[in-house]
C-alpha cells in the first residue's frame, strides 16, 4: 500500500506539472489578444481576454503548490505510512494557511480527484481562451 501511495503521488506530482501547459497557453493567447486590442477589438473581448487569463494564472499558482505538495508526498511517504503522511500534511496547511482548526482528514485518491479537477478547469480555460482569440483574429 505504501509504495502505491508513493507511486500515485508521484503520478499526481506530473499530472499538476502538465497542467501549468494549458494556463500557460491561456496567458500566452491573452497577451496576443492585447496585442490585437489595437486593430478595433471590442473592449468586451479584451476584458473576457483578461479575466481567462488571471483564473489560468491562479489556477497555475494552484497546480504549482499541489505539485510541490505531492512530490513532498511521495517523499514523506517513503519514511512514513500514507496516513501519518497525509496527517502531517493537513497539519503543515493548517499553520501555513494560519488556521485555528486544522483541515479535515482528506484520503490521497480525493486529494487526486481534487487536482484532476484542477488540471479540468485549466483546460478549459485554455480552450475559452482559444475561442476569445479565435474570434478576435476571424473578426
Amino acid at each position: 500500500m505504501n509504495g502505491d501511495a508513493r507511486w500515485a503521488s508521484r503520478v499526481a506530482a506530473g499530472l499538476a506539472a502538465g497542467g501549468r501547459w494549458p494556463c500557460a497557453w491561456a496567458i500566452l493567447a491573452c497577451l496576443l489578444g492585447v496585442v490585437r486590442a489595437g486593430h478595433g477589438e471590442p473592449p468586451a473581448l479584451l476584458v473576457l481576454s483578461l479575466l481567462l487569463a488571471l483564473a489560468a494564472l491562479y489556477v497555475a499558482l494552484r497546480l504549482e503548490l499541489d505539485r510541490l505538495l505531492f512530490a513532498a508526498l511521495a517523499v514523506e511517504m517513503a519514511a512514513t505510512a500514507p496516513d501519518e503522511a497525509l496527517t502531517e500534511l493537513d497539519a503543515g496547511l493548517g499553520l501555513a494557511l494560519d488556521r485555528a482548526d486544522p483541515p479535515r482528514m482528506r484520503a490521497l485518491s480525493d486529494r487526486i480527484r481534487g487536482l484532476r479537477r484542477w488540471v479540468t478547469t485549466a483546460a478549459v480555460l485554455a480552450l475559452l481562451q482559444s475561442c476569445v482569440l479565435w474570434v478576435a483574429v476571424l473578426r
